[in-house]
């Protein structure tokens, strides 16, 4: 039943971008770093189970890995959906100098 719960963390994830953010500029420069990180750290997963299960033939090192992976995700999730906005937390943008 745990194992099934990553199934909704990808649109989970889609909502908590438009929940999280006040304006389309931020909510589109947290979705691009946010799905580009996530699509390469998922892009290794299959290599891993594979990397786990040749050798060995055995199931237990890649389940290790998916609920050390469910357990991060839990952890990062419970934290994430703490009441705040990402645009609060950037830095206000300088206005050029101007030359008199």
């Amino acid at each position: 039943m745990l194992a099934g719960l990553g199934s909704g963390m990808f649109p989970l994830t889609l909502t908590m971008f438009g929940l999280h953010t006040r304006t389309p500029a931020a909510t589109a420069a947290l979705s691009a770093f946010s799905q580009c990180l996530g699509y390469v750290i998922a892009g290794c997963g299959p290599l891993l189970v594979g990397l786990l299960l040749g050798p060995h033939e055995n199931w237990t090192g890649p389940f290790v890995v998916l609920y050390v992976a469910l357990a991060v995700a839990m952890i990062t999730g419970w934290i994430v959906a703490r009441p705040h906005f990402v645009d609060d937390e950037l830095p206000r943008a300088r206005a050029a100098p101007t030359a008199a």
